[in-house]
């Protein structure tokens, strides 16, 4: 019998889960050099090719929606006696990990990845919001738009729709981060994007809104629970980019991100349509 260093336990999250894969996810499928395949994806049609290479199928294969994922990595395990079964265990969680990033295997029953997560900052709740709140933050953005305290400089206000933050969230691309008070009212939105590179360990704040009071408490929760997420859990880094101009207008903000152990790690030059970036960025401690 295959054995790990460490015991399988309820806790961890995606053994017991069962992930199916429909065929019917590509547009196309070709077989590259070297066992490679590049592939186009009907759920992601503004998506240009993914290359997967011959283990990666070996994987999606098995998924076959009756086995959860400990039975796919006995099984996976088996093809590959003589390699190390930790490795094997790491490779595994990985390419499925990434399989349900894109929308390529689905899941029986609730998805493992969107994990429930809740902190206590202060007297506020500061939890992790899903597809179950998409009407919830839309209505706080309307409502709120005069509390816009932050917006990355790469994207746009108006992009936040329904159509974008389901995209955002199914993709696991941006984490959205509800403040709430006792009374369960939200009186804070904050969100966190990740690179599309999947061994990138840097995260981005996408768009923080609330009232001047909660910034402090929003900016506590996103440094609290960076790295506590079974998808963020290589993420060592944090950024806020600053115009270098705008300085002197986000004097408040900077003071809090200061307080908040956020430093400066460089400015970039002619960076953003000709000006200069201050970079901004608070360091995840294992």
């Amino acid at each position: 019998m295959l054995e790990f260093k460490k015991d399988v336990t309820e806790d961890d999250y995606l053994f017991w889960a069962v992930p199916f894969y429909d065929t019917n996810v590509f547009t196309f499928k070709r077989n590259e050099k070297n066992g490679n395949v590049s592939v186009r994806l009907k759920t992601l049609p503004r998506l240009q090719e993914l290359f997967f290479n011959e283990t990666s199928f070996k994987i999606l294969n098995l998924c076959d929606g009756r086995k959860n994922c400990k039975e796919l990595l006995m099984l996976f395990c088996e093809s590959y006696p003589n390699i190390d079964r930790e490795r094997l265990k790491n490779d595994f969680f990985k390419i499925i990990t990434f399989m349900s990033k894109f929308q390529i295997i689905s899941w029986k029953e609730r998805n493992p990845l969107m994990s429930d997560l809740s902190i206590r900052i202060g007297r506020y709740n500061f939890e992790l919001l899903d597809d179950t709140h998409i009407r919830e933050i839309l209505s706080f953005i309307k409502n709120n738009s005069g509390n816009l305290q932050w917006m990355n400089l790469m994207h746009d206000y108006k992009n936040y729709d329904e159509l974008y933050i389901r995209e955002m969230l199914f993709n696991y691309a941006e984490d959205f981060f509800g403040l709430r008070e006792e009374n369960g009212d939200l009186v804070g939105l904050a969100s966190i994007k990740y690179s599309v590179n999947p061994k990138s360990s840097v995260s981005h704040v996408g768009l923080l809104i609330s009232e001047s009071t909660y910034v402090d408490d929003l900016i506590k929760g996103i440094v609290t629970v960076s790295g506590k997420r079974p998808l963020n859990s290589e993420i060592s880094k944090i950024k806020i980019q600053i115009l270098e101009i705008d300085l002197p207008k986000y004097k408040f903000f900077i003071d809090i991100l200061r307080k908040n152990n956020f430093v400066v790690e460089n400015v970039s030059i002619k960076e953003f349509k000709g000006k200069n970036l201050v970079n901004y960025c608070y360091y995840h401690q294992s």
